[in-house]
Formats: C-alpha cells, structure tokens, sequence
C-alpha cells in the first residue's frame, strides 16, 4: 500500500463517511476481547500478546443480532468515522 503526503485536506462535506464501530469487552494483561462493526459487516476479534513486539489475533464474522448481545458488555468503545479520499 503507498502512502502520499496530503498537504491540504479536501472539504469531507461531500464525502459519506465510513464508521468504524470498535467495543471492547474485556481488556487485561496481555489479551483483549473486542467487537467491531464497519458497515454492515460485524467482527468478534481476540488478541494475545506473544512479546512487546508480537501479538496473536484470531478474528472471524458474526450476525449483527450477536454483535447487539455482545454490545451489551461492553467495557470501552471507539467510535470514528473514516473517510476515503
């Protein structure tokens, strides 16, 4: 992927936002469970810390009725809306 230097932003007026919805259910030590939703499309994803450097994420698709259920627990969230210029 390449990244380019953007030295003015574009007016994000026009633009549909993309929002990225990421809560987190349980957050300790060395592993961290979270949901996230973008779109329509909905993630359960659990990551380990293997070292500072390294870490093990599994992460698969679930319906958003389950995401509903889920956001029920939550202990954090981070809210941001993403746009594509």
């Amino acid at each position: 992927m390449a990244f380019r230097c953007v030295k003015k932003l574009p007016d994000p007026s026009g633009l549909t936002p993309i929002r990225y919805e990421c809560y987190f259910l349980f957050k300790e030590k060395d592993v961290e469970l979270h949901i996230q939703k973008k779109g329509t499309t909905y993630e359960f994803e659990r990551k380990q810390d293997q070292s500072e450097l390294e870490s093990k994420k599994q992460k698969f698709a679930i319906t958003k009725e389950e995401f509903e259920q889920l956001k029920k627990f939550i202990s954090d969230a981070l809210i941001r809306d993403s746009y594509q210029i």
